[in-house]
This record gives structure tokens, sequence and C-alpha cells, in this order.
């Protein structure tokens, strides 16, 4: 299921109250373009490789 907000405030409020949602199988989480997900996704790679170096 795919919802829309009219006001950004009222997405934020949504996002701010999805943590009661754990351990249930619901979820709530954002739908970002492609090219954002394709660029967070290679950042937190990255995030997560510097990581393991430092602990190394």
């Amino acid at each position: 299921m795919v919802i829309r907000f009219r006001d950004y405030v009222d997405t934020e409020i949504i996002m701010e109250k999805a943590y009661k949602l754990k351990g249930t199988p619901s979820a709530i989480d954002r739908q970002y373009p492609s090219e954002i997900s394709r660029a967070r996704s290679e950042l937190y790679n990255a995030m997560k490789r510097v990581t393991r170096e430092v602990d190394a």
C-alpha cells in the first residue's frame, strides 16, 4: 500500500510513531526514487566497509 500525504509534516508525524509497530507484522517505510535508493545503498555499504576496517 502506498500512501501520499499532502503535507510533509504529516509524513514526519507518522514516521516518528512508526516504532510502535515493532514486533507486529506491519511496517512503515519511506519510498524513495530508485536513484536515491541506489545511492543510499552504496553509501551504507561504504560505511559498513569503513567501520569494519576501523574495528580490525
